[in-house]
């Protein structure tokens, strides 16, 4: 009687669920596949395409120079974006196991990734506004020591916080509005899991990125200098400007998804269509929005050090996988030098750009007399 009760109560629970198949026996109705599949793959295309370019021309720096805070940041947020496009394919749409060791690894990453790239941007924004807040300490706050070590330590305490439900607090698992594995609203402990991290881990980071990108955005048209420092792709007032509204635009897109799934661990009832679109929305924050305002808004600060990044590795490749030369001379100059000079050597080669020539004194001959000398 047991498993037949059981049997009976799946039987009909499916059949409830938005994307479910009853022909097929996949999750996802003939209806809805189009669209849900049109969707991922527009936000795809974005989230890969446009998320490669953001960390080649942020993160690869030409000539082996090191980026800087700005840089390194904002190449972190674009990897940390292609990784969540790769992770939230919708993989549980096509097969009713929602509930596997995948299904805990997908909604692992998705957890993982939000709170990263919300806690990166509150770092970014912070960083930007101790620059014009107080420049004399930021090259100790932020130098690139500190900086590598904050996104660490970030890093390990984001990573306790999303295996909780791994190991019994809250649980990962199939939500059909969101099409992929993530928190599972009527998962056991949902209520104290969410209300932490909803608390503790988003609306914290949430509110001190807009304090901080608020008062950025005020003080960038009067004092732009010390803003345009520590970023050698940003270096105008207008590019630092297009990175705060990224950043409000990718907070502000997040936090639906967040506040709707606190209400729904509360057994309030949320209409189907506020669950899908909260869902996109977050994916959209994760995916799209710095590839789209950094590429599109700044189009001449962000493409030609891409430019020079692909000059360079173009240079690399004809060359064999040899170390790049550095053009000298004018334009219409073609000739590469390649001075090697050693610390044993006493006089060495002389460059043909320069305006002046070394020479050694002359050697005094065999018939000259020093004018010092006496003779007795």
């Amino acid at each position: 009687m047991g498993s037949s009760e059981t049997s009976e109560s799946e039987a009909w629970s499916l059949p409830q669920q938005p994307w479910f198949n009853e022909t097929t026996g996949t999750l996802l109705n003939d209806t809805a596949r189009p669209a849900v599949e049109g969707t991922w793959a527009a936000l795809a295309g974005v989230g890969v395409g446009g998320n490669l370019l953001v960390a080649g021309a942020f993160l690869v720096r030409p000539w082996n120079r090191t980026p800087l805070q700005v840089d390194r940041v904002v190449g972190l947020l674009a990897l940390t974006g292609l990784a969540t496009t790769l992770a939230s394919l919708p993989t549980h749409l096509y097969s009713a196991s929602g509930h596997g060791s995948m299904c805990q690894v997908q909604g692992f990453l998705l957890n993982l990734l939000c709170l990263l790239s919300l806690w990166y941007t509150t770092l970014l924004a912070l960083e930007r506004y101790v620059k014009f807040a107080s420049p004399h300490e930021h090259s100790l706050t932020f130098s690139l020591l500190n900086l590598n070590v904050l996104l660490c330590g970030v890093l390990v305490l984001l990573l306790i916080e999303v295996s909780g439900p791994i190991y019994g607090w809250a649980e990962y698992g199939y939500v059909p509005e969101c099409g992929v594995c993530v928190l599972n609203p009527g998962s056991t402990h949902i209520l104290t899991y969410t209300a932490i991290q909803t608390g503790c881990y988003v609306m914290l980071p949430s509110l001190v990125t807009l304090a901080a990108s608020a008062a950025v955005l005020r003080r960038c048209h009067a004092s732009p200098t010390p803003l345009t420092r520590g970023s050698q792709v940003l270096k105008s007032a207008g590019g630092v400007c297009v990175l705060c509204c990224a950043m409000l635009s990718s907070v502000l897109l997040m936090l639906p998804y967040h506040l709707l799934l606190l209400l729904q661990a509360t057994a309030l009832n949320i209409p189907f269509w506020a669950k899908v679109v909260s869902y996109w929305l977050k994916i959209v924050a994760l995916t799209c929005v710095y590839p789209l305002v950094l590429l599109t808004a700044r189009p001449r600060d962000v493409w030609p050090p891409l430019m020079a990044t692909l000059r360079r590795l173009s240079q690399w490749q004809e060359g064999g996988g040899g170390p790049c030369r550095r053009q000298r001379g004018g334009e219409g100059a073609g000739e590469q030098q390649d001075v090697r000079l050693s610390s044993l050597d006493a006089h060495p080669p002389p460059d043909k750009n320069s305006s002046f020539k070394l020479s050694r004194p002359p050697s005094p001959s065999n018939g000259d007399k020093d004018a010092s000398v006496t003779r007795l």
